[in-house]
């Protein structure tokens, strides 16, 4: 869209666009003896993109001296770059001694982050061989066939503004991801987190915390792996609605705004079982893109968080969680599901069977979660180690005041020593009683989990440098 703008009033004309494209309630009453304006649509209660409730136009007046230079009339069209041409009328007191400049309107519109309904590629995709492919029979929705949005630059949370029933609204996306795992302290994490007067809640999550969107939702299956309508990309943005709402009623025309959202999603980082549905793997034997992908194609640079516990201890916790009955019980269960998962890798790759639906449902406890290293280098492979933050359960249970520091500062958030005391004294969410009452695992059961996991313990403690995730001690 291009516009035609007087040159000795160009900045003028440049500050009423960015006040337009800035300001989700725009009250601009244009002084004529600082600006040079008439009143630009005074007092409009609207959103960006939708500039007057009455009218399907937005005319400016660009003025010389309180005389009418010339009329400039843009359809609210022109933020989807449908219309090409917008200039209406001639001047009826004309500047003789000025150059004209052009004007591209869109590209304002762009660098504040608006985005047509355009479907193509962005190039990091492209760098990692992921080609849209479109919406296949029986598969997720094609993540790679639309742009990653554009977001605000004065907004620290990923925002974006985006077409939806003719108007303009406000599209939010988490700014951290608690990752996982499950069984981990994801819930009490979680909850401390929410507990900062920045951080705001999504909308009908599990526990507050988890869209489950990027494990499951978005292959159709619900919590339990059950079939369900399938949740697209748009419906994981309803889930920050809220979230949204208030980010922008507390927006203000300038300044840099602080408030933030988050998914706590526990098994995002190691529940790769939908693959077979994303458009790009179809028919393959081995996925070539996974849930990193589809988060890389979407953020630019997201915060992501990971609490991971001894995976003997998390594995005891997650089956007297889901089904488990005593010690005796999750013993034999154990023995079981070892040997399915190694007479698999007898003749599949790790990753096939780590990765497969059809193991997970042979299995009577999720022992694939706690093969961290596995899961670790597909993250790594698409995002930077700096992009992770890597807690530890035992660490975080023993002195949760320099594990929730550590957080928020990874979180930019900010606290005082006194506040972060209050609230690394909480009481701990979400304890499992159920094991408490079955008492400890069986040593014999210890010493099978900690012989299955020990080659992967190795790995992820080489992977990240670190001994502590041996866990030795």
């Amino acid at each position: 869209m291009i516009v035609k703008i007087d040159e000795k009033h160009a900045q003028f004309a440049d500050l009423a666009f960015e006040c337009l494209v800035c300001t989700p309630v725009m009250r601009i009453p244009i002084d004529l003896n600082v600006l040079g304006f008439r009143d630009l649509l005074p007092q409009i209660r609207t959103v960006p993109g939708s500039f007057t409730l009455e009218h399907s136009l937005l005319t400016l007046w660009v003025m010389q001296e309180g005389a009418a230079m010339g009329t400039y009339t843009f359809s609210r069209d022109v933020l989807d770059g449908f219309i090409s041409e917008a200039f209406t009328g001639t001047p009826p007191n004309p500047c003789q001694d000025c150059v004209t400049t052009i004007y591209d309107i869109k590209n304002i519109l762009s660098l504040h982050g608006y985005l047509s309904e355009s479907k193509k590629v962005d190039s990091n995709a492209e760098e990692h061989g992921i080609r849209c492919v479109g919406q296949l029979s029986n598969t997720a929705e094609d993540l790679f066939c639309m742009d990653r949005p554009k977001y605000l630059p004065n907004l620290k949370n990923p925002c974006w503004y985006a077409k939806e029933n003719g108007r303009f609204r406000l599209k939010c996306v988490p700014y951290y991801h608690i990752l996982g795992v499950c069984k981990s302290g994801t819930t009490d994490l979680a909850y401390r987190i929410r507990a900062h007067e920045h951080v705001l809640s999504c909308s009908d999550c599990v526990k507050g915390k988890e869209t489950f969107y990027w494990c499951r939702r978005r292959y159709g299956y619900d919590v339990n792996m059950k079939s369900m309508s399938p949740c697209n990309f748009s419906c994981f943005q309803d889930k920050f609605a809220e979230a949204a709402k208030r980010i922008e009623e507390t927006s203000k025309e300038a300044g840099y705004h602080t408030l933030i959202t988050g998914d706590a999603t526990p098994s995002d980082f190691n529940d790769f079982r939908g693959w077979p549905k994303i458009p790009q793997n179809v028919g393959l034997e081995k996925p070539v893109v996974l849930t990193p992908h589809l988060m890389r194609h979407v953020y630019t640079d997201p915060k992501f968080i990971l609490i991971l516990r001894n995976p003997a201890d998390r594995l005891y916790s997650d089956f007297m969680m889901m089904s488990g009955s005593s010690a005796a019980d999750f013993h034999k269960a154990v023995s079981r599901d070892i040997q399915i998962e190694e007479n698999c890798m007898k003749n599949y790759t790790v990753e096939q069977c780590l990765y497969s639906l059809d193991i997970a449902k042979r299995l009577r406890t999720r022992i694939y979660l706690g093969c961290y290293s596995v899961f670790m280098r597909e993250w790594l492979k698409v995002f930077p180690r700096e992009q992770f933050l890597i807690l530890r359960t035992e660490d975080h249970d023993q002195d949760p005041k320099a594990q929730l520091a550590k957080v928020f500062n990874y979180l930019n958030l900010n606290y005082t020593q006194e506040w972060i005391t209050s609230i690394a004294k909480l009481p701990h969410q979400h304890a499992s009683k159920k094991k408490i009452l079955m008492g400890p695992m069986l040593e014999k059961t210890r010493v099978l989990l900690d012989n299955f996991y020990s080659r992967y313990k190795k790995d992820m403690a080489d992977l990240l440098q670190d001994k502590r995730f041996l866990w030795l001690t």
